[in-house]
């Protein structure tokens, strides 16, 4: 495997485990309640997707990394913002 093949690699391997960590973590009805309570989140979370998608399509893997760790915590805090507003705080 050559150092291209080894970067594209390392690069699909971020992404797999971001993308398992939001999943992951998901709670469910989380985007319903986006979508009444704060529909402009979706639309920054949706940017940070679009922002790793630009990142790994360039193979940059210091932007992808950046731009995952952006990804993964703002999905994560808006989980726990949600959980809070559903349990008053409990969450």
């Amino acid at each position: 495997m050559d150092e291209g093949q080894v970067l594209k690699r390392t690069m699909a391997e971020m992404t797999k485990k971001a993308f398992f960590t939001v999943k992951g973590a998901y709670p469910v009805g989380c985007l319903a309640w986006l979508q009444g309570n704060d529909p402009g989140r979706i639309g920054e979370l949706k940017a940070t997707t679009e922002a790793a998608q630009r990142a790994y399509l360039a193979g940059d893997p210091v932007a992808l990394k950046k731009a995952l760790a952006l990804y993964r915590d703002e999905h994560l805090k808006t989980y726990v913002g949600y959980l809070d507003a559903i349990t008053g705080g409990e969450g």
